[in-house]
């Protein structure tokens, strides 16, 4: 469907700019490596949380 598909590219592009404003404030107060470390703390544990969770069809996540 190319109306869905547009609606989440566009959901996609979006969540992308949230994470490289987040990350880029971040690293305008800690030292980049620090804020690197514990981003790919965060990434490691929804790892391993993720895979616990039911799969429900009224959330996105």
């Amino acid at each position: 469907d190319p109306q869905l598909r547009q609606f989440y590219r566009r959901f996609m592009e979006s969540e992308a700019g949230h994470y490289a404003l987040f990350i880029d404030l971040a690293e305008q107060y800690l030292p980049k490596a620090q804020v690197r470390e514990r981003w790919q703390q965060w990434l490691d544990f929804e790892a391993a949380l993720i895979p616990t969770l039911e799969v429900r069809g009224d959330r996105m996540h």
